[in-house]
């Protein structure tokens, strides 16, 4: 009787081994999988920075169904903004998201250069008193962020240049990358 529960219990002693042997792999391979998901993601997040590189918001526009958007956007940069901007300066350029009659979607102005971009914005202060708003379009993870910035600073204290947030706390400036830097 001795006998077969020792080789009961040697046998549960070999499985529970070889269990904790798979659980240690199985766990480095989850911690490694995790780092390899981390890496993927702040890759998707440089791609993204870099398809927005040109581009700005607009928010602001009235919408009409007869529109013409690119004579719209020239019009503006070219006689509110004093800016001169031709139609080659302008890659593409859209509205996003669903029709609502009550609100007016922003629209998307990719620019031919990055230049051309940051003059404009650089200018969007000749917009004060409008009802027209510009920025440089962000990735969602970076847009959340600028949210809960915004929410915790206030507007006047959060900006954005470039792709990256910056904050003014207590007259210092600083850079916001990740949700505990707010």
């Amino acid at each position: 009787m001795d006998e077969k529960l020792d080789k009961i219990l040697t046998d549960i002693e070999l499985k529970f081994e070889t269990i904790s042997d798979k659980m240690v792999e199985l766990t480095t391979s989850l911690t490694n999988n995790s780092q390899e998901i981390m890496k993927l993601n702040d890759k998707i997040e440089w791609l993204e920075s870099l398809t927005f590189k040109n581009k700005i918001c607009i928010n602001g526009i009235k919408e009409d169904t007869r529109e013409h958007l690119l004579s719209i956007v020239t019009n503006l940069i070219n006689n509110t903004m004093k800016i001169k901007c031709n139609i080659w300066d302008i890659n593409d350029l859209h509205r996003i998201g669903k029709l609502n009659k009550f609100k007016n979607r922003t629209l998307i102005v990719d620019f031919a250069s990055n230049l051309k971009k940051q003059e404009i914005l650089k200018s969007r202060n000749m917009l004060k008193g409008t009802e027209i708003f510009l920025n440089g379009q962000l990735s969602n993870k970076s847009y959340n962020l600028l949210k809960k910035a915004k929410s915790k600073y206030g507007n006047n204290s959060v900006w954005t240049w470039n792709g990256q947030i910056f904050i003014k706390e207590n007259d210092a400036v600083r850079q916001i990358c990740l949700e505990e830097d707010i």
